[in-house]
């Protein structure tokens, strides 16, 4: 038996110095140890300009071993930061990890000659030298990722990057797809509350009721010319315990496109969307939209839109004159929200509206104001408050001022602080109190509604 330990043993050494020399010849070692903060999707789409949280959570999923994710991640994080060192070194790592070393290496090659940091230097050395163990792989293998770079062009360098990029990444990075549903109840003081700006004919009336929010969104990029399409869909269903005459249903979507220019980005959409009361078509709006917005600062945000839209009212069966409320009507809104720390983020908004109605009685202008904010962790407990006011004055013989007022302040927690589900951060709970006001200056009836409400948030 002494003769089969000594075998074992020497198998034992021989295998150990094998993996050694190959580890060596494998390039850098990545633990994908992530202790940072935990980050969730909905984390992503409630602040998608933050940096920062977007690179935790590509390290995050490279640590739980989904490294296609990750590289997805690092790809869209690139598209808006080109220069950040850091990022493109640990995309290169990833995608040596998923055996396309050709892409890895020319990732290495976008980096040359860059200001980087001494430790950022370290790395990019160390790479470079780990990376040149796979000859087979790369026609310039023998190399320096340094001297590849002053052999060719900076454009032909991110065209080939472009092109070399795997297959099972590709899809992943090109096309960007994200979207929530929400299910949950209410109770509301005036379920009769009206829905528009002009009265419906419904009365007062206090009843709870279930609500159905979904919608998805993304994009894509169209040919070569910096453009992205992008798209939505989106959809709401109300049904009350027992005034059915206030259930109602909305289904809408856009498509447009949009190109960033410098700090700016600038778009063009076509939005369409529906309202159905009790079972009856409501309302339908189309029309255009052009945004201007800032992207490259993620803590302040700031957008100028301008829309246009044909509005196309029906009768309802307790109603005889919704129908001439139809018409064009623009919107114009500006935008600005400021993340004043980690913790904090507040905005405000101001527009103006022109409504030319089919009665010029039901024609007005108005003038709308808001404020919002968002207090708490970004993966614990959050609260986000909103409140809009509107002051519409009507034209015509017997013309009338309204207000509307609308608020709602909300307090939300990922499902995972109680359950300790770590697959459950995409998932929250959210308790939330609404309000609403109408006030005219005529005979005409006044709204006051007031109600709460609990929800559970999917985001994907």
């Amino acid at each position: 038996m002494c003769w089969l330990k000594i075998a074992f043993l020497s198998l034992l050494m021989f295998f150990c110095a094998f993996a050694a020399q190959a580890q060596d010849r494998k390039g850098p070692r990545m633990t994908y140890v992530y202790d940072g903060p935990k980050v969730s999707f909905e984390q992503l789409y409630a602040n998608p300009d933050d940096k920062q949280l977007n690179l935790n959570y590509a390290r995050q999923q490279s640590a739980r071993g989904d490294l296609l994710g990750a590289s997805a991640s690092l790809e869209r994080l690139l598209f808006a930061e080109p220069n950040w060192h850091s990022a493109r070194l640990f995309y290169a790592a990833v995608l040596y990890r998923l055996d396309d070393k050709k892409a890895a290496f020319r990732e290495l090659e976008l980096l040359s000659g860059s200001n980087m940091t001494e430790r950022q230097r370290a790395i990019y050395e160390d790479y470079g030298f780990s990376f040149q163990y796979t000859p087979a792989e790369t026609a310039s293998a023998d190399l320096t990722p340094e001297q590849i770079a002053r052999s060719r062009t900076q454009a032909l360098a991110v065209e080939e990057k472009a092109a070399s990029l795997p297959k099972a990444v590709k899809p992943n990075s090109d096309v960007l797809f994200n979207g929530r549903l929400a299910i949950g109840a209410r109770n509301d003081s005036n379920a009769g509350n009206a829905l528009t700006d002009v009265a419906v004919g419904l009365t007062d009336q206090s009843d709870g009721s279930a609500f159905l929010i979904a919608g998805a969104q993304g994009q894509m990029p169209l040919g070569v010319t910096g453009l992205q399409l992008f798209g939505g869909l989106n959809g709401q269903t109300r049904r009350h315990q027992e005034f059915s005459r206030a259930d109602f249903d909305t289904v809408g979507g856009h498509a447009g496109v949009f190109k960033d220019v410098g700090r700016l980005r600038l778009s063009a959409q076509y939005d369409a969307d529906k309202v159905s009361v009790s079972g009856n078509d409501y309302l339908m709006q189309t029309g255009p939209r052009l945004t201007v917005s800032t992207h490259s600062n993620p803590d302040l945000r700031a957008s100028l839109s301008v829309g246009h839209y044909d509005q196309d009212y029906s009768n309802l069966s307790n109603t005889s004159n919704d129908a001439a409320a139809s018409g064009d009507k623009t919107v114009i809104l500006a935008r600005l929200t400021k993340k004043l720390n980690s913790k904090l983020a507040i905005g405000g908004s101001f527009g103006v509206e022109k409504k030319d109605a089919r009665a010029e009685v039901l024609s007005y202008d108005a003038v709308r104001i808001g404020a919002h904010f968002r207090a708490g962790e970004e993966a614990g407990w959050q609260v986000r408050g909103l409140i809009t006011r509107r002051d519409l004055s009507f034209k015509g013989a017997g013309s009338a001022d309204l207000e509307r007022i609308n608020a709602r302040i909300g307090v939300s927690a990922p499902i995972s602080l109680i359950t300790k589900s770590e697959s459950l951060t995409n998932v929250r709970v959210e308790a939330a109190i609404n309000y609403n006001q109408r006030r005219n200056d005529t005979s005409a009836p006044d709204f006051d509604n007031s109600g709460a409400e609990l929800r559970l948030i999917w985001d994907f």
